[in-house]
């Protein structure tokens, strides 16, 4: 029994140490790079079928959004409250996911609210939510356009936009056994990292909550994992598949019909992965180049923002890390959010669609 009690203790106390070192990290990381955002949102600014069958932020409300507060208007649209509200009869409408709706910087810092302090004629209306995608938009815009009456459209596009199937679809279907390991194997190349990430999915999602309570995880998968490259692979995959084309088609001439319908212009605006922006990444361009193809197609203007901003970092010998927020492949910081607005402001103004 004394043995037994030895054996105990001595778990106990390797238990307690474990625990002090990793609270030891924990608040040495955060004290030391406290440009980490943890990756989780306040739900309660959510509202199911807020826009027809999408769902939206609520009216009137305070939350925040990977560590950035997030305010709406009696709308739901993202806002900046230390600007009083503009009365200009024109208006822009934005409309995208995460990427838009500035999830990690503050809205005055986001590109929608950048180009609303540009424009001196035209008001910008921020209507993005994060975790929206190409189905969300016609629903949203559906409901919208009659209210607010753009003189024209600004839809972002991220890569992760023509997901057959959300994260929490993907990951339900697994725990059901409708994903298999072949599966797993298109979107993940590296055997480790598979193997990681089905214990992941299948079981306990620890990455989820890694990202959203331990800045420490957050720094050690910077250090150690090249997580931007693997998401780009991960949701580049389905740009091979022919069925992507065609929803983007699909989703495209969705946009145009309710533009037209509404006499306003449509611009679609395709943000590249970070990856996409170094020296071994910049040929990488298939997704661009299938949703710039689905564009046409479908008769709607696209922008694609790969070249522009590598130019910039080029000309001005900056980092592409500089660009994005910290270990985080897909979201913009301050300064990729600047930039964004600048070459927005500047494709809108030369072909004299606002001023």
């Amino acid at each position: 029994m004394s043995r037994l009690l030895y054996w105990a203790k001595l778990a106990g106390i390797n238990v307690l140490i474990f625990v002090a070192l990793i609270l030891t990290v924990e608040v040495v990381v955060r004290l030391a790079l406290p440009e980490i955002k943890p990756t989780d949102c306040d739900f309660s600014l959510l509202q199911d079928r807020r826009f027809g069958k999408a769902y939206g932020f609520k009216p009137n409300a305070r939350g925040y959004s990977f560590d950035a507060l997030v305010v709406t208007d009696h709308r739901g649209f993202r806002i900046d409250p230390s600007q009083p509200p503009r009365s200009e009869e024109k208006t822009i409408l934005v409309i995208g996911d995460s990427l838009s709706q500035g999830v990690g910087v503050s809205a005055a810092e986001s590109f929608p609210e950048r180009l609303n302090r540009c424009f001196k004629t035209f008001q910008v209306i921020n209507a993005s939510v994060l975790g929206y995608d190409i189905p969300e938009y016609p629903e949203v815009l559906a409901k919208v356009l009659p209210e607010v009456r753009p003189e024209g459209i600004v839809v972002g596009i991220c890569l992760n936009d023509l997901q057959i199937a959300g994260k929490d679809k993907f990951m339900a279907a697994l725990r059901r056994g409708e994903i298999t390991m072949e599966e797993y194997r298109l979107h993940y190349a590296n055997p480790l990292y598979r193997v990681i990430r089905y214990l992941n999915d299948r079981y306990v999602d620890f990455n989820k909550y890694g990202n959203r309570y331990l800045r420490s995880y957050v720094a050690a998968k910077y250090l150690f994992m090249d997580t931007s490259k693997i998401r780009f692979f991960t949701d580049a995959a389905i740009y091979s598949k022919p069925e992507t084309y065609h929803r983007a088609c699909e989703g495209f001439r969705q946009l145009g019909h309710l533009a037209k319908q509404h006499n306003a212009w449509l611009e679609i605006i395709i943000f590249p992965y970070e990856y996409q922006l170094r020296s071994d990444g910049q040929e990488l361009r298939q997704p661009q180049e299938v949703l710039l193809k689905a564009a046409r197609a479908a008769g709607v203007s696209a922008l694609d923002l790969t070249s522009p901003l590598r130019q910039h970092l080029v000309s001005q010998g900056l980092s592409f890390r500089r660009l994005f927020l910290y270990g985080d492949g897909m979201h913009f910081s301050p300064e990729g959010h600047a930039i964004i607005a600048k070459l927005i402001y500047k494709e809108l103004t030369s072909r004299h669609l606002a001023y």
